[in-house]
């Protein structure tokens, strides 16, 4: 019985670009690829063109800090890798880059309205509502 077309079975060997590799994943983790990639390229026909295209993650430097790619910002800032390169675009365009205000909740100092609602266990919406329903009255919250 011949193997159809497409997916090889699990631990057939495959060769990419003159390498025999003993199976998919093994190849996937050897060139430092997804194993999904290698099946989409085999399905399409561009096995030798797999992995070549890569590109090393871009440094970025956020508040005069290097970091080795977008991702270990987001890590190291608490945000997304997303949020980091909209802020160092938003900078690059002269923008102001939203950063923590700190809030009063109690009498307590909070470094920001999310580190307070996490505290009290309020919604960060339902808090900056009623901090804003409190700045109306003229009262502290």
């Amino acid at each position: 019985m011949t193997q159809p077309t497409g997916k090889p079975r699990r631990g057939t060997p495959i060769q990419i670009r003159g390498v025999i590799y003993p199976s998919v994943q093994e190849a996937a983790r050897q060139l430092g690829l997804n194993a999904c990639t290698i099946y989409v390229a085999l399905d399409r026909g561009t096995l030798e063109q797999c992995g070549i295209s890569f590109k090393p993650p871009r440094k970025c430097s956020f508040d005069g800090v290097e970091y080795p790619s977008l991702v270990a910002a987001g890590k190291a800032l608490g945000i997304t890798p997303q949020a980091v390169w909209q802020r160092i675009k938003n900078r690059e365009r002269g923008l102001k880059v939203p950063y923590k205000t700190p809030c009063t909740v109690g009498g307590v100092q909070y470094e920001s309205i999310s580190a307070a609602g996490r505290a009290l266990g309020i919604g960060t919406e339902t808090l900056r509502k009623r901090l804003e329903r409190a700045k109306a009255k003229g009262v502290e919250l």
